[in-house]
């Protein structure tokens, strides 16, 4: 099932994302403050206990869920041409599928990081 989940995002860049998602009939997932200390798993089944209370990182993220190919492609240009502002894009997979948001937030982080560093040189 295609879905995409969010994760701080302003409520121009969460419409943007809602519009495409309608459009194309992916479904859209909000992520609450409280969901951040679980992982990626549980909080697309909706299952554990949510009661992260701790602090939340400032930047935006869309986690993508079994959207690949020609449709990801899709969804990332219409995303584009409406200028959503989304710090992070990442893509649900097997290895980080067991990742608590935090660490989705940091290992795309580190990515940022690496890319810029790179680039730098």
């Amino acid at each position: 099932m295609e879905r995409i989940l969010m994760f701080n995002l302003n409520p121009s860049a969460e419409s943007a994302v809602k519009r495409a998602a309608l459009l194309m009939k992916m479904r859209v997932q909000p992520v609450e403050a409280n969901q951040y200390g679980s992982t990626l798993e549980s909080i697309i089944n909706k299952s554990g206990d949510f009661d992260y209370d701790g602090e939340i990182p400032e930047e935006s993220m869309i986690v993508l869920c079994g959207i690949a190919g020609r449709r990801m492609n899709e969804l990332l240009t219409s995303l584009q041409r409406s200028k959503a502002e989304i710090t992070y894009k990442a893509v649900l997979t097997q290895n980080n599928y067991n990742w608590t948001a935090l660490k989705m937030f940091s290992e795309m982080e580190n990515e940022k990081k690496a890319i810029e560093s790179a680039s730098n040189k």
